[in-house]
């Protein structure tokens, strides 16, 4: 929805979802179904099905795509990442989000019907976002900061390329702050304590 034209990404769709009829396309897509999903709106819910979507990622229904909303992926380009991430959303306008137009939207109640029509989709969505965003963020860390790290260490010349993109394993919170903050020694293992 955000990178289609139509209507302002389906801002300017007044929709009937779950019995609030003051409502639009866009927002019930962002947030209500979403909502709906997952049973509220706290932080302790999102929390719940993010944890979920990473189980599915890492070991469920997602673990055999996921490695696909991630392929095309390049800092060198970001145009090119961007533009693919809105062409995967768009591709979903005209068969999931309005397969019958504009129109057919607006006539009744979204909930159930069209909401349990969408809402896998959603899920998915979300799934992607999320592993996108994750995946790119890391991208970013790996080359702004752990590469120039090792380089002002000397260690670059030693190491190839792949070295970089080889995950670090889990590490705390703590942990990134402290080297977003460039504390620390720079150490991966966080048994270490500084």
């Amino acid at each position: 929805m955000h990178d289609e034209a139509l209507d302002v990404g389906g801002n300017t769709i007044t929709v009937t979802f779950d019995g609030y009829s003051d409502d639009n396309l866009h927002a019930d897509w962002d947030t209500y179904m979403p909502e709906k999903l997952i049973g509220g709106d706290t932080l302790a819910d999102a929390q719940s099905w993010a944890t979920t979507l990473i189980a599915d990622i890492q070991s469920g229904s997602y673990k055999s795509v996921a490695a696909s909303w991630i392929a095309k992926d390049t800092l060198s380009d970001v145009i090119t990442t961007a533009t693919n991430w809105a062409s995967d959303a768009n591709a979903l306008v005209c068969t999931v989000v309005m397969p019958n137009g504009v129109a057919a939207l607006q006539q009744g109640d979204l909930y159930p019907t069209y909401y349990n029509s969408v809402i896998p989709t959603i899920e998915v969505q979300i799934a992607k976002a999320g592993y996108r965003l994750g995946n790119w963020l890391n991208m970013i860390y790996e080359t702004n900061v752990l590469k120039k790290r090792y380089e002002s260490a000397g260690i670059v010349s030693r190491m190839v390329e792949e070295d970089f993109k080889a995950p670090l394993g889990p590490v705390s919170r703590q942990f990134l702050a402290r080297e977003a903050a460039g504390g620390g020694c720079g150490c991966k293992n966080e048994k270490h304590k500084h």
